[in-house]
């Protein structure tokens, strides 16, 4: 008989690397259950990362986690969905508007209040036609003075103070009763043509609501 030949000993293949690098060796086998294989991380294109299109399926990772994750779908369109500010304006137009103004407001017995410095806009509902007196404090846009011109408001220009006046009746709060309330409108930033050529818009629109209730 011949003499049995020396076997040389089989390389057992490494698991710790075939884990490492993503690729099979030339001793791994083929796994019946194994349906693809996966390529290592630093072979992953930027394009596969970001979510670009599967050439098979037309789809994308991103889509598809997305799609069978309800809650992290709606996390990620409300994240992008914008903020709408609603400011009570969006069914006027600006007839005309002051910047920079100020105005001092006396209510009932009590003088007058210190001066507050904002925006002040003669406002007109699209449909109705209704118009109003609206004042914004800077710098955080709170209403001070929110007027609708009607026959019972008085305006007065007086020139030689440079102040526009509106005068009404406003409810006391909690109560049935009315106080007479006055709005001095100052032109504070604003140069004196600016402030004139708004007091003068004002005044128009007051005198329309007279003749009209004549």
């Amino acid at each position: 008989m011949y003499p049995r030949a020396n076997t040389a000993l089989q390389a057992k293949p490494s698991s710790a690397f075939h884990a490492f690098s993503g690729r099979s060796t030339a001793f791994a086998t083929t796994s019946p259950f194994a349906t693809f294989q996966q390529a290592p991380i630093w072979s992953t294109s930027a394009n596969t990362l970001n979510g670009s299109h599967d050439a098979d399926t037309g789809s994308s990772p991103t889509r598809a986690f997305l799609e069978s994750n309800p809650l992290a779908a709606a996390s990620r369109s409300a994240a992008v969905q914008k903020v709408v500010t609603v400011t009570g304006e969006e069914d006027e137009e600006v007839v005309t508007e002051l910047k920079g103004a100020k105005v001092f407001v006396k209510r009932g017995n009590r003088d007058f209040c210190e001066g507050i410095l904002g925006n002040v806009k003669l406002l007109k509902h699209k449909e109705t036609g209704a118009e109003r007196i609206l004042f914004r404090r800077e710098p955080v846009w709170k209403v001070t003075m929110s007027v609708r011109l009607r026959p019972t408001v008085r305006c007065l220009f007086d020139e030689t103070q440079g102040a526009l006046r509106v005068t009404l009746k406003e409810p006391l709060e909690d109560t049935l009763e009315e106080q007479l309330v006055v709005y001095a409108l100052r032109r504070g930033k604003s140069s004196r043509m600016e402030f004139a050529d708004f007091a003068e818009a004002i005044l128009e629109s007051a005198r329309s609501q007279e003749q009209s209730r004549a």
